[in-house]
């Protein structure tokens, strides 16, 4: 709230628009002694962030660019300036004019921090009334205005601070400042803004623009952040990243949301039942599984990978198994390099955990079919993807993994060769291939180690490496069907 008066007229303004205006039927005069801010009769039912006095009416441009920042003290005609700072006590200290003030009908428990968009940073308002590139001085921002009618007052303000509200998100939040944009006037624009961070850009975020990601909320909210917009192009050299077709402003943030998404399908030969995959091992988490009245290990509510062979670190475990159609937890390599032949173990850029379905569908941990699973990762050359199960030879994808609409989409499933290598998957039976079973260490060889694994948990339940079909049940048709059969076979993956 800001209010003017200039000797003749007052003016009232809400958030930099002009509110109402009117000519005191006599003249104003400056208070000589006391006075107070409050409602009539009344303490003040609100917060109240700043309060500065000036020796001039300000201007409506000036009232705009200024409300989101925070001033030192020294500006010229600035002859009052509480900022509220305190936080305790309930004194509240003028530090231009000596002025100090006390607060009433309140204690220290009702000092509460700032939510509003506000802070040191820079301002700079431009008159848009064509097509044509406007480079907000100062702020870090420029507009490509591709489309304009009408005029309108465009004001930028960069606040250089953490804004009030953190992202509960796996984001690398670009947070060193923040952006309150206003359109004041009644025009209609379409406009592709570019805006100039503190923080690195790399030549990854150039690669792969639409990792980095323009959040916004009211140009006067305090609330959570919402997605906006990908960027199209980013400027590494210059830290810049740009989005197109913005028709409105608001408070804006970038983020860098490097994860991968994929949709990823692969069957298991051993739960594989001629279209889908049994869920057996599902029903029994743990420690529930009881046999012979003593405790059998179920199905892990922790990924299974933290061991060797494969001595994956990652954290990812549930309360409880999500999704009735869980076949077992699968671990996701991502490779970036130029052709599936150099796509080594050095040229592994990430590693994840999930959930394998009985339809084939790779998701998180949520267990969700209707979103793909988010890997963090960055790709700069063509995305190869390993698949890892416990007890069936690892696979990786023939060909570069394509992004579609966001979406890197791989079908080891169908048709044939999905798998590099020659014979790296089974024929399931009508064109349908999988993972080959009976690799109980999961050293990417089937032989008679794995036999041995087999014959040591011959007999029992619970979620066994010996179990190939995974039914639950280490017997007899996991060592016929599965190990006799793929005896000698071996992993086709890069070292």
């Amino acid at each position: 709230i800001a209010g003017t008066y200039d000797g003749n007229e007052m003016k009232l303004y809400l958030n930099g628009e002009l509110i109402g205006s009117a000519a005191p039927a006599a003249g104003l005069y400056p208070p000589n002694g006391d006075f107070s801010f409050s409602s009539s009769g009344g303490t003040l039912d609100g917060k109240m962030d700043e309060v500065r006095i000036w020796d001039h009416a300000r201007t409506e441009q000036e009232i705009q660019e200024n409300m989101h920042l925070s001033h030192i003290g020294l500006e010229n005609g600035l002859i009052n300036y509480w900022q509220m700072n305190d936080g305790s006590g309930t004194g509240v200290i003028d530090i231009v004019g000596g002025s100090d003030a006390t607060t009433h009908n309140m204690d220290e428990g009702n000092w509460v921090l700032s939510s509003i968009p506000f802070g040191d940073g820079a301002s700079n308002t431009q008159t848009v009334n064509t097509s044509a590139v406007f480079d907000f001085t100062g702020t870090g921002v420029s507009m490509d205005v591709t489309y304009k009618v009408g005029t309108d007052e465009i004001v930028v303000s960069r606040i250089d601070t953490v804004p009030n509200k953190a992202f509960i998100a796996p984001y690398e939040v670009f947070d060193m400042q923040y952006w309150a944009v206003h359109k004041f006037g009644t025009g209609d624009f379409n406009t592709n803004i570019t805006f100039e961070i503190e923080e690195d850009l790399t030549t990854g975020d150039e690669s792969n623009p639409s990792q980095i990601k323009l959040y916004a909320r009211g140009s006067t909210a305090d609330t959570d952040w919402g997605y906006f917009a990908d960027a199209i192009s980013v400027d590494a050299a210059n830290n810049k990243a740009t989005f197109e077709g913005l028709t409105a402003f608001s408070q804006f943030i970038t983020v860098r949301d490097d994860r991968v998404e994929l949709d990823l399908t692969v069957f298991l030969e051993g739960p594989f039942n001629g279209t889908g995959m049994n869920t057996d091992l599902n029903g029994h988490p743990e420690p529930a599984w009881t046999e012979h009245s003593r405790s059998v290990e179920g199905f892990p509510l922790v990924q299974p990978y933290n061991v060797a062979p494969w001595n994956y670190t990652g954290t990812e475990s549930v309360d409880s198994i999500p999704n009735a159609d869980v076949v077992d937890w699968v671990l996701i390599e991502l490779r970036d390099t130029t052709e599936a032949a150099l796509a080594t173990g050095e040229t592994m850029i990430a590693r994840q955990a999930a959930f394998l379905l009985n339809d084939g569908e790779i998701v998180g941990l949520d267990g969700s079919t209707d979103k793909a699973c988010l890997v963090s990762a960055s790709i700069t050359n063509n995305l190869f993807v390993v698949i890892y199960h416990r007890n069936h030879l690892s696979i990786m994808s023939a060909n570069a993994v394509t992004e579609s609409a966001g979406v890197y989409t791989y079908d080891f499933t169908t048709p044939e060769n999905q798998a590099y290598g020659t014979d790296a998957q089974k024929n399931l039976g009508n064109g349908i291939y999988g993972m080959i079973s009976a690799d109980g260490n999961g050293d990417g060889e089937i032989n008679t180690v794995d036999k041995t694994i087999w014959e040591n948990q011959a007999g029992e339940q619970g979620y066994k490496s010996g179990d190939f079909d995974m039914d639950g049940q280490v017997g007899n048709i996991d060592k016929n069907d599965n190990w006799i059969p793929n005896d000698g076979k071996g992993s086709q993956v890069p070292d």
